[in-house]
């Protein structure tokens, strides 16, 4: 391993760790790691600690310290670093500590430690790298124990692990030659070594271990039972349980791949695509080994399944987009496997799928680990009017026809997508199934709506996939439709729709989606207009009065203040200072507010304040005669009624400086006439005439009035007829 690699790991070690508090040590003459150690953390072999602080010091070993130099050093002993973690699993992995009898499930990033157990399930895999950076990937059904070294033993050689059963294949980077870092593997049958290169381990049912050395490192295995064997680059060695290792002996061939066909595949949306490819045939194989990956050098292996040597060809379905290295080995009669192919690169690209009205796409179906990950997937359902989004340079056909950036799906069936690339090379693609909308007028063959009026329209839409989120209809010359909405909680939808009083008796409404800017029909409903049915004339509304109604308002008129009046003060301030009775003039104006209350439609009871301005005859002053008055109102149930109405109060005057202030209970009696103009306004006409005191001894006088008033009604309790009017008054 290079010191740039060690440097690395070292420093991502570091930064993940706890904060650990350090300084700075001066190199003495003398000095070594082991006696820098001793000093300051009380044993030579954790001269480690001086390796991990100061990457560096680099690979080769002893060090060669200078006087003078500076190490970085931990005050205390850091906490000691696993001896591996796992940084691949694909599918069910499990791990369990020493401490616990039950395996729990193992992700990438779960740190292992001695002792530990890593298991991988059926068509599962895992990777684990170790504390100096070596890696074993772990096939499917395969038991590994990991032994990393301690900090008590400071063995150099921390990459040990136990197989007990299934393969094994380890990956160290270039041989050093030097012997001081690898990988050694326990088998129930052998004990294997490696430095450098790649490596293959597996132990069969019968506890039989294989050892192949795939690389350029160095290999050996030793058994169980004894004897040794070193195992150069491209062969095997055999170990039986309880025997000597066999002599090694060439491994298989390793297949090519036949350079034709497609390189690039076309997936549907994010549902997955397939990839596939040939490889030449291998005399004398028994089988090969398929194995795909994410990285370029085959990390993160995402299948690998063994084939019969008659299978020159392998498919592999549901693979998300993105790239893809794919490798092939030989497998001979004695199960030794050869190293692997060059690993082919294949693509997954993803086609984009535009539906009417933003319509979601059906997800895949979703796969246990106990289902196959190339398992057929069924044809994806879409609505018809469905784009496809084609990317890059590609072009896209469906059923064979002419390649385009933009395909559309316009007719309902299963069919077939394919594309090519800019050359034209072909991108083999999906199948994809047309599904048409299902529209129908509610509870109808067809909706109706009345000519000259507004209605609502409703509809049902179904399908066997996601409903557009976006739709509208369009209507013919004539018929204004409005934006469809969903009807909850019947699962229908509703639209507002106008006929014209031009629109024509028969219709077709066409339900609409856009499909990337582009218009599609989803479907349509026939429409009928009727014409509104004949009406009867109507005599117009009716007010009339109504029981508990509250009438308030103004009126206006003329007074006529008799001769005989007695509206002075005899006197002011005290008996002596007397005041002549003065004449009024003979017609005054009057003015006041009234409100009323009618328990029946017949009666009603009445307050009023009125006041009439006038002059004094014979002298340039002014008076003001005013009334305080209650009175009982008669009237017939009509919206023209004559009115009779009777009452008292009293009548008095104001005038300082002539007449002073009087006034004179009086009694008064009418009759008039009172219009219903509106719902809310009643006019009215009184006559009257006000009975009281007179000057000459033993007499009245009369004071006339013709007034005029406008009234607010209050507190109707009948319901409004059409067009604004009012029915029948209740009894």
């Amino acid at each position: 391993m290079s010191s740039w690699s060690i440097a690395a790991l070292v420093a991502a070690l570091m930064t993940s760790a706890p904060p650990v508090e350090t300084f700075e040590y001066e190199i003495k003459k003398g000095d070594s790691c082991a006696k820098i150690a001793k000093r300051i953390y009380g044993n030579r072999k954790h001269h480690e600690v001086i390796h991990q602080y100061n990457p560096w010091l680099g690979a080769q070993m002893p060090h060669h310290l200078e006087p003078g130099q500076k190490l970085v050093l931990p005050k205390s002993l850091p906490p000691e670093r696993p001896d591996a973690t796992i940084t691949a699993a694909q599918r069910r992995v499990e791990a369990r500590s020493p401490d616990t009898p039950d395996w729990s499930t193992a992700a990438a990033g779960l740190d292992l430690w001695r002792g530990w157990r890593v298991n991988t399930h059926e068509r599962a895999s895992a990777e684990i790298t170790f504390r100096d950076d070596s890696r074993i990937e772990m096939r499917e059904s395969t038991l590994v124990i990991i032994y990393g070294g301690s900090r008590s033993k400071a063995r150099r050689q921390t990459a040990e692990a136990v197989l007990d059963r299934g393969s094994l294949r380890s990956r160290l980077g270039a041989y050093t030659g030097k012997g001081d870092r690898g990988v050694t593997v326990t088998t129930p049958s052998a004990i294997a070594q490696f430095d450098g290169g790649e490596t293959l381990v597996t132990v069969d049912g019968e506890g039989t271990s294989r050892v192949a050395n795939h690389g350029q490192g160095k290999a050996a295995v030793k058994g169980k039972s004894g004897g040794e064997v070193k195992i150069k680059p491209k062969m095997g060695s055999k170990v039986n349980k309880g025997k000597r290792p066999e002599k090694p002996k060439p491994l298989p061939p390793t297949p090519a791949w036949i350079e034709r066909g497609p390189v690039m595949f076309a997936a549907a949306g994010d549902r997955g695509g397939m990839i596939h490819g040939e490889w030449g045939a291998i005399a004398k194989a028994k089988a090969y080994r398929v194995e795909i990956s994410r990285d370029p050098d085959g990390r993160d292996v995402m299948t690998n399944h063994e084939v019969t040597a008659e299978t020159l060809r392998f498919e592999a379905k549901r693979l998300p987009p993105g790239d893809y290295y794919v490798s092939v080995a030989t497998i001979d009669n004695d199960a030794f496997e050869s190293p692997r192919s060059v690993r082919r690169k294949l693509t997954v690209v993803s086609v984009g799928l535009l539906t009417p009205g933003a319509a979601p796409l059906l997800e895949a179906p979703a796969l246990d680990d106990t289902e196959a990950a190339d398992a057929d997937l069924p044809p994806l359902p879409v609505l018809r009017g469905t784009r496809l989004d084609v990317p890059g340079d590609l072009r896209c056909s469906i059923d064979q026809a002419e390649p385009t950036r933009e395909p559309v799906l316009d007719q309902p069936g299963e069919h077939t997508v394919a594309c090519i690339t800019a050359d034209d090379r072909p991108v083999p693609g999906f199948r994809i199934a047309v599904v048409d909308m299902r529209v129908a007028a509610a509870q109808a063959e067809r909706a109706t709506v009345v000519r000259g009026q507004s209605s609502t329209a409703k509809f049902s839409l179904d399908a066997e996939v996601p409903l557009p989120k976006r739709i509208w209809v369009q209507a013919p010359e004539g018929i204004v439709v409005g934006a469809p909405v969903p009807a909850e909680p019947d699962g229908q939808w509703i639209a507002r729709v106008h006929a014209e009083p031009g629109a024509p008796a028969q219709a077709t409404l066409r339900l609409m989606a856009d499909v990337g800017g582009e218009q599609v029909e989803l479907g349509q409903i026939d429409l009928s207009v009727d014409d509104a049915p004949a009406q009867e004339p109507t005599a117009p509304p009716v007010e009339r009065p109504e029981r508990h109604m509250i009438e308030g308002g103004v009126f206006g008129g003329l007074m006529f203040p008799s001769p005989n009046h007695d509206l002075y003060q005899k006197r002011l301030v005290d008996r002596d200072n007397l005041l002549p009775r003065q004449q009024l003039e003979h017609v005054a104006g009057s003015i006041g507010i009234r409100a009323g209350y009618y328990p029946i439609r017949w009666v009603g009871i009445e307050l009023e304040n009125g006041l009439g301005p006038t002059k004094i005859r014979d002298i340039d002053s002014r008076a003001t005669i005013y009334a305080i008055r209650g009175q009982v109102l008669g009237q017939m149930p009509w919206r023209v009624t004559p009115t009779l109405h009777v009452g008292g109060g009293v009548l008095g005057i104001g005038s300082l400086s002539v007449l002073g202030r009087e006034f004179d209970p009086a009694f008064h009696f009418g009759a008039g006439v009172k219009f219903y103009a509106t719902r809310w306004l009643a006019l009215r006409v009184d006559v009257r005439d006000t009975i009281s005191e007179g000057h000459r001894e033993d007499s009245v006088s009369h004071t006339p009035e013709v007034i005029v008033g406008a009234s607010v009604v209050l507190g109707r309790r009948s319901a409004a007829a059409p067009g604004g009017g009012r029915g029948k008054a209740a009894h």
